[in-house]
């Protein structure tokens, strides 16, 4: 189950466990962690696998929000076992990402919006499927982003300043 986090949850709570939405604005969100284990072959409720855009732990789609020293996870695995498992699904505009951790293996980082259009039925299985396909801004500042094949993906003007890529595999890092 997907949990919408409100203002009052994250001033309340430092952990955050399962698949959860941001989706206000103008705000900085501070010290938080984010951590699931959700793999796109694992399969959904709907009885579909959940594919790579329902897999995120954090998925923001707000605007102007601010993210300093959090940490963003997904521990489903490696691609192989597990396929692909987002960290973060950022599909909000104006977001800024400072001193973070995002870690993850295949496909940690997705910064919308999705293609015009998708290569696989139900490959945009997820929120983002039907929505517009809206130029996004996103920025990383000092962040340390980890993963393997194609770690970092998706179609937002996505700037890093002063990051550190790790692989855990070979295998592209952007995709």
């Amino acid at each position: 189950m997907v949990r919408n986090l409100m203002l009052e949850d994250l001033e309340k709570e430092t952990v955050f466990t399962g698949q959860s939405v941001i989706g206000f604005a103008d705000k900085m969100i501070e010290g938080k962690t984010f951590t699931n284990a959700c793999g796109a072959l694992e399969i959904h409720p709907d009885g579909k696998p959940y594919h790579t855009f329902r897999t995120a732990t954090l998925l923001v789609n707000g605007t102007n929000l601010s993210f300093r020293n959090c940490i963003f996870e997904n521990t489903a695995g490696s691609g192989k076992t597990a396929g692909q498992a987002l960290a973060l699904y950022c599909d909000g505009d104006g977001l800024t990402f400072e001193n973070c951790r995002l870690k993850g293996f295949q496909d940690t980082l997705f910064v919308a919006p999705l293609p015009p259009k998708e290569i696989q039925k139900d490959g945009f299985l997820g929120p983002g499927q039907v929505k517009p396909r809206t130029p996004r801004h996103v920025v990383f500042r000092n962040c340390y982003i980890e993963g393997s094949v194609d770690f970092i993906f998706g179609g937002a003007w996505a700037e890093f300043f002063d990051c550190e890529f790790r692989s855990l595999e070979p295998g592209y890092v952007f995709a």
